[in-house]
């Protein structure tokens, strides 16, 4: 379906969006949606908020119920899975130069790097804010889209929580200018996100600080999408002016590699 029948008639597509989404997730065995059993144990990490009942997975499968008792990730326990990286700021935050992030901290500490769609309990986002300002990191900010009907369409959610955690983050700015604390980025999705989305997410940035360094990322096609094209050059710098124009100072292309002529 195209973005403009996404933006003008969501209710009426919002059945096949959400039936796409739920397809996509049982490869996974993950729940087509957030489960919320009227009498389940509320799990409270994310915007999905999802209650559970015996032997239940949460939406993001990382979270269950035993025993009458929530299991999973938690303040003591982490399913995670990680890799040792010299240089944490990758294209979205390569702003944050190597030598600012040396200069941050000492032999005794590393920096404390986030990246996050921003679908967390605003708690849980101050705790992160706090870890990467003391340790000289970043955290890396994902707004996917503007319209709250195409972020659904993608992604299976509101963009809500995104933009006020967002707007959170911009908060702690002032504490430490330099290297960049926030960090923002958008995927160019072809025939998705076009310039009106990167205009109004540019003006929302610009609207908490300026200088708020905001990459916009090519579009590689990979996984469930894999029938798009990657995203034009055309399609690049079209967005790249429009924030501009929205009186960002901080606005680049990352992965430049990728941008071709395809459309």
């Amino acid at each position: 379906m195209c973005l403009d029948y996404i933006r003008r008639h969501l209710e009426e597509v919002s059945s096949d969006i959400y039936e796409a989404h739920g397809k996509s997730r049982e490869v996974f065995k993950l729940p087509a949606r957030p489960p919320k059993a009227e009498d389940g144990i509320s799990c409270h990490l994310c915007l999905n908020e999802c209650r559970l009942l015996e032997g239940d997975v949460s939406y993001c499968g990382l979270r269950g119920v035993e025993g009458g008792k929530l299991v999973g990730a938690s303040a003591e326990l982490g399913n995670v899975s990680w890799y040792h990286d010299p240089l944490p700021t990758n294209c979205v935050a390569d702003c944050v130069s190597p030598l600012q992030l040396a200069e941050a901290v000492d032999e005794h500490t590393s920096c404390i790097c986030w990246e996050t769609n921003g679908s967390m309990q605003p708690a849980l986002l101050k705790q992160a804010a706090e870890l990467s300002l003391d340790s000289g990191g970043c955290i890396k900010f994902d707004l996917k889209a503007w319209d709250e009907g195409l972020h659904i369409a993608l992604c299976g959610v509101s963009n809500k929580r995104t933009f006020e955690n967002f707007r959170l983050l911009a908060g702690y700015i002032e504490r430490r200018l330099s290297p960049p604390f926030l960090v923002a980025s958008t995927l160019l999705i072809p025939g998705y996100v076009d310039r009106e989305e990167v205009s109004e997410i540019a003006t929302f940035i610009s609207s908490l600080d300026a200088s708020i360094p905001y990459a916009l990322l090519a579009f590689h096609p990979d996984f469930l999408m894999a029938d798009l094209p990657a995203t034009s050059l055309h399609h690049a710098q079209e967005c790249l002016e429009a924030a501009k124009a929205a009186g960002l100072k901080r606005v680049r292309l990352g992965n430049i590699h990728l941008p071709g002529n395809n459309y």
